[in-house]
């Protein structure tokens, strides 16, 4: 409903270790509105031909809707269904969908997700989990969908290589980009150690990873681990064209306490190849 308040302001003060602290007043004026993504674990959304699209988990699936405006967000249907166990076939990707961005890449449209084995298999961890890729059949993204497969997130890339869970890392929160000809995949990855790292590889064509896993970041500063968890998560793209700046944004500590809290990543996009 419409805002009864007329207007109201606070201060709020920013402070990190080595700087001088900043305080600002924020003003609020009566044109407010409820966040429509409050409840929307993991949102994505991304702007095409002057429509907002989200894309979010749901029941049993990967959903989508588009509006036009973000204050309003339509509701969303199911346009890919988890796969299940049929007898001896036990695919990848049944269980514990994460984190899906849709993404419209030289005129198709992609979406690139977490999932994997349920956790019972693993004592109750969510050791399986991978990152995946569907695509759409058609211009359409509310039309069908086909599973491009498990990407490869593994340190020792062979040309034809079939990712498997046995050959990869853990690997969530997969997004992509594209930098000087080259299209690059960014996701949170770790090994045996737990210590979960920003990670990229590049791209061959948007279903395929061709290269052996890089490690771009790794927690190790003070404020990244002030739980004693190590964890760097959620990579997301910004790009600064005027000023030849690309930014990763992540996440770092548990997400689950208070410490959790953005970082960036810099690339000088002028510098060297």
């Amino acid at each position: 409903g419409a805002s009864t308040v007329t207007s109201r302001s606070g201060e709020v003060m920013f402070s990190a270790e080595g700087a001088e602290p900043v305080k600002l007043r924020v003003t609020q004026g009566d044109k407010t509105f409820t966040n429509p993504l409050g409840g929307v674990p993991d949102p994505w959304i991304i702007q095409h031909d002057g429509w907002y699209y989200l894309c979010k988990i749901g029941s049993g699936g990967v959903y989508i809707s588009r509006s036009k405006k973000l204050t309003k967000l339509e509701s969303t249907q199911i346009v890919w269904y988890a796969p299940k166990d049929q007898g001896e076939n036990k695919p990848w990707n049944v269980a514990n969908y994460w984190a899906p961005e849709l993404h419209h890449i030289d005129g198709r449209w992609y979406i690139y997700y977490t999932a994997g084995r349920p956790a019972s298999e693993f004592g109750g961890h969510y050791y399986s989990q991978r990152s995946g890729v569907l695509r759409a059949k058609s211009s359409d993204p509310f039309g069908e969908w086909e599973d491009m497969g498990m990407l490869y997130t593994g340190y020792n890339y062979q040309p034809g290589i079939k990712p498997t869970i046995e050959n990869t890392e853990y690997a969530i929160d997969l997004t992509t980009f594209e930098l000087k000809g080259q299209r690059y995949a960014v996701w949170s990855g770790n090994g045996t150690d737990a210590v979960q790292q920003i990670r990229i590889a590049t791209m061959s064509d948007p279903c395929t990873i061709s290269s052996s896993m890089v490690i771009l970041s790794t927690p190790t500063q003070s404020w990244e681990t002030m739980d004693g968890r190590k964890i760097n998560e959620g990579p997301a793209i910004l790009v600064n064209e005027e000023k030849g700046k690309l930014f990763i944004v992540y996440s770092c500590n548990p997400s689950w306490t208070k410490n959790y809290r953005l970082a960036w990543l810099m690339l000088d996009m002028n510098d060297g190849d």
